[in-house]
């Protein structure tokens, strides 16, 4: 009786030792199983997505030379002109020196895409006055400049350059002298008697040269008539050019 409640103590104690190895081991599996997890875990959360980089292309705009360069350009200008009546016939010449101003606008536009060549045409009004020896000349004209502009800038500077040449057309509107409370108009043959008076319309030829600083510009060009005033008679002299384009 005695040797058979041993075995069953023995039995028991086996069985129970047996329960509690399973136990363990299921334990350290279910460990190893979290501890694996929980390191999938943090890696997942710890790794960090790097941002694909942006290229940032620079642009550089391209730099202008001068106010409306290669898309042509309008002006205010306003000039001084000393001008000479030249008389020249038969070997002999004369000239009869006298002032004027002009006031006038041109406008200037592409005529050779991408080189700065360009077609000027304008209009403007001339005041011309003499006094010698007591007798006045007033003189007042429409004058229409029709130039080939060529533009362009000066290397590392802001300052260009608009070289011109052309003809131009003139109109007189006013045109008389007075002397000791006598008048005479220059275009009447009345007062100069028939084939005596001078003709209205003049054709010229000018050439010059204008100096741009940003908008505003100054120039100096020189113009001579073709088309004679009056018999062996033409106008000649300088343009000194103030001006401003937009």
């Amino acid at each position: 009786m005695k040797t058979m409640r041993f075995f069953a103590l023995a039995a028991l104690m086996m069985a129970a030792t047996a329960v509690s190895a399973q136990n363990k081991v299921v334990t350290l599996d279910q460990q190893m199983k979290n501890k694996k997890t929980t390191t999938t875990t943090k890696t997942t959360t710890t790794k960090k997505t790097t941002p694909a980089k942006t290229t940032t292309t620079k642009t550089t705009a391209p730099k202008a030379t001068s106010v409306g360069s290669l898309a042509g350009w309008q002006s205010f200008y306003v000039q001084y002109n000393p001008l000479d009546m030249h008389f020249s016939s038969d070997g002999f010449s004369a000239n009869s020196g006298f002032s004027a101003i002009t006031a006038g606008w041109n406008q200037a536009m592409p005529i050779a895409g991408a080189t700065p060549l360009f077609f000027q045409y304008g209009v403007g009004i001339q005041y011309g006055w003499d006094s010698n020896d007591g007798e006045k000349t007033t003189l007042l004209s429409a004058k229409i400049p029709l130039n080939l502009v060529y533009s362009f800038q000066l290397p590392g500077t802001s300052v260009s350059l608009d070289p011109y040449a052309g003809i131009y057309g003139r109109a007189f509107i006013i045109g008389k002298s007075s002397y000791e409370g006598e008048s005479w108009n220059y275009f009447s043959e009345d007062d100069m008697g028939e084939g005596n008076t001078w003709n209205r319309f003049q054709l010229g030829a000018q050439f010059g040269i204008n100096v741009n600083f940003s908008q505003f510009y100054a120039g100096i060009g020189y113009g001579m008539d073709i088309l004679e005033v009056t018999d062996d008679t033409t106008i000649r002299g300088l343009d000194i050019t103030l001006g401003m384009k937009f």
